[in-house]
C-alpha cells in the first residue's frame, strides 16, 4: 500500500510539474505577444514622427534657400525676397541639382495671379508664373512650400524700380515607400 501511495503521489507531482510548465510557457507567450504589440505600436509612432520631421526640414530648407545668394534679392531689405532675374538664369544651370540634394524645386508666383499656368523660360519671362528649377520627374514626391516675396527689376519711363509680387518656393522630396 505504501508503494501504491508513493506511485500515486509521484504521478500527481508529475502532473503538477507539467501544469506549471504549461502555465509558464503560456505566460511567456502572452508576455511576448504584449511586447510585440507594444513595439509595433511604438514603431508606428516613430515612423510618423520621422516623416513629420522630414517635412518640417523641407519647409525650413525652402525658406533658407530664399536667403541664399543664388535666390536672394541683392538690394532689398525684405526678408525671404527672391530675385526672379536670378531664378531665370539659375534655371539654365543644372549642376545645382546635385548641390541641394533634393528631387524638385519650383518657384511660383501667387499674386497677382494669372488665370492659367505659364512655365517660365527666357522667351516667356516676365509674363509667366512658374519657375521649374529642378523637375521632380517621379510620382512619389511630396512638395513642401514656404511663402516668399518675388522681386524683379522693372523699368517705367526709363527709370528702374523693384516690382515685387507674392510667391512661394516649393521643395520636392521623395517619399519613402517602406
Amino acid at each position: 500500500m505504501n508503494k501504491l501511495f508513493i506511485e500515486i503521489r509521484r504521478k500527481n507531482s508529475q502532473v503538477k510539474i507539467q501544469e506549471m510548465l504549461f502555465m509558464l510557457i503560456g505566460l511567456t507567450v502572452f508576455i511576448s505577444m504584449v511586447l510585440l504589440f507594444f513595439l509595433g505600436f511604438s514603431l508606428s509612432g516613430i515612423k510618423e514622427s520621422v516623416a513629420t520631421s522630414s517635412r518640417q526640414g523641407s519647409i525650413m530648407l525652402a525658406s533658407r534657400l530664399a536667403s541664399t545668394p543664388e535666390f536672394e534679392c541683392a538690394e532689398s531689405d525684405i526678408a525671404l525676397c527672391v530675385d526672379t532675374d536670378k531664378v531665370i538664369s539659375l534655371m539654365n544651370h543644372k549642376e545645382y541639382i546635385r548641390f541641394w540634394k533634393i528631387k524638385g524645386l519650383k518657384v511660383e508666383k501667387i499674386y497677382p495671379s494669372i488665370n492659367r499656368t505659364i512655365e517660365c523660360t527666357d522667351a516667356t519671362y516676365p509674363n509667366c508664373n512658374i519657375f521649374t528649377i529642378i523637375n521632380g520627374g517621379t510620382t512619389n514626391i511630396i512638395w513642401d512650400s514656404s511663402y516668399v516675396v518675388l522681386c524683379r527689376e522693372n523699368y517705367e519711363g526709363g527709370y528702374p524700380y523693384s516690382l515685387c509680387e507674392l510667391g512661394k518656393i516649393s521643395i520636392g522630396t521623395e517619399t519613402s515607400t517602406k
